[in-house]
């Protein structure tokens, strides 16, 4: 699995941003800071947290939204 965080891409409108995102990624500290920048960018927490072992590691995944507001 593996994350997201560049800037959305549009084809209309390049500052529009992505209203629903998938975080993914190893249960890591860079993984829960990504959540967080997120948060601190005006996304909201969509349902709970996914966590999946594979292997001896773990997966996890985060769903975030924008506030209607922010579309």
């Amino acid at each position: 699995m593996t994350a997201t965080t560049a800037a959305p891409a549009s084809t209309s409108d390049p500052a529009k941003r992505k209203s629903y995102k998938l975080l993914t990624g190893p249960d890591t500290p860079d993984f829960c800071q990504k959540v967080s920048d997120h948060l601190d960018q005006g996304y909201e927490l969509y349902g709970s947290v996914v966590i999946t072992a594979v292997g001896t590691d773990l997966h996890c995944a985060q769903a975030v939204v924008l506030p209607q507001d922010q579309r």
